[in-house]
């Protein structure tokens, strides 16, 4: 069975992005500091839901708010997380998303708790993004003890060329205190290993074929989304 899953997300992971995402990347080694249980991770056990894992890393520069720049000549900042998604069919029946991120940042050389983070998908159309815009948005408070920050940040899909290089990256602001607190700076993080996020999609009380009904939901419809803001007769 882990085998076909394996050669399954291939074929999805290949129609969506280009063909480098299938080459796995050097795994760090690095132990997962949290990885929640089934009990913390499903809200109803009656609903199906849907949880993946994601670990990026990357730069940001304080007092810098241009995001290339900020990557290019900064200090690292990077998360490990599990993104849980509660109710599938309500995130089917509806074009807005919401899905629960939990784990660590480490930032400015420390480790911090992301505290009832978020993860919302806005597809194309949204009148604050405009045609052919699609962006997933992350919104992670983040504490330890006394200490805070916010990460506020998108990965936006709008170019059907570099659509998988999109996917994997995420443009951050970044917060002192909370998200009403200063921005002290910004830069982008990428995911590490591409495979081990997507082997690492599972359903919550439903059958595996769900995996391939969210990429159909969120990647295809993004992607041909992406095609009419980038060739408007499409």
């Amino acid at each position: 069975m882990k085998l076909r899953r394996r050669e399954l997300i291939k074929i999805m992971v290949s129609s969506l992005t280009p063909s480098f995402l299938l080459s796995a990347c050097a795994h760090s080694g690095t132990p997962r500091a949290y990885t929640p249980t089934r009990k913390e991770t499903a809200l109803a056990q009656d609903k199906l839901g849907l949880e993946f894992d994601e670990r990026l890393e990357g730069h940001i520069t304080e007092g810098i708010y241009d995001f290339e720049r900020g990557y290019e000549g900064g200090e690292p900042i990077s998360f490990d997380a599990t993104v849980i998604l509660d109710d599938l069919d309500g995130f089917k029946r509806d074009y807005r998303g919401e899905a629960r991120l939990e784990g660590i940042l480490s930032c400015k050389g420390k480790i911090f708790s992301i505290v009832d983070g978020r993860v919302k998908l806005e597809f194309a159309g949204d009148p604050d993004f405009g045609e052919g815009v699609s962006r997933f948005i992350y919104e992670l408070p983040c504490r330890r003890g006394e200490e805070g920050y916010f990460v506020n940040g998108f990965k936006q899909l709008d170019d059907p060329v570099h659509f998988g290089e999109q996917y994997q990256t995420l443009y951050v602001y970044l917060h002192r205190g909370s998200q009403d607190g200063p921005m002290i700076g910004a830069g982008k993080m990428k995911v590490v290993n591409q495979m081990d996020h997507f082997l690492s999609y599972k359903v919550i009380n439903g059958p595996e074929k769900e995996i391939w009904e969210f990429f159909k939901r969120v990647g295809l419809e993004a992607y041909f989304k992406s095609l009419k803001g980038w060739w408007p007769l499409w």
